[in-house]
């Protein structure tokens, strides 16, 4: 996540300077509840890194790496 916020503090600077810094979880967690209302469930891919190659794997349709 401190990578993810480090990106995303940039970025807003200079799209969303009026946006409070501290809410960075908050807009994370609005942003991903609208992707998962607009997109169809067998389209969209809720993937953790945690959960290694295997659901990405079988997601996209190919073989999971070595």
């Amino acid at each position: 996540m401190q990578k993810s916020y480090a990106i995303w503090q940039k970025i807003n600077l200079k799209v969303n300077p009026e946006l409070p810094m501290e809410n960075f979880q908050d807009v994370l967690l609005r942003h991903t509840e609208r992707v998962k209302k607009a997109i169809p469930a067998s389209q969209l891919l809720m993937y953790r890194v945690e959960e290694g190659w295997e659901p990405l794997a079988v997601f996209l349709g190919v073989p999971v790496p070595d």
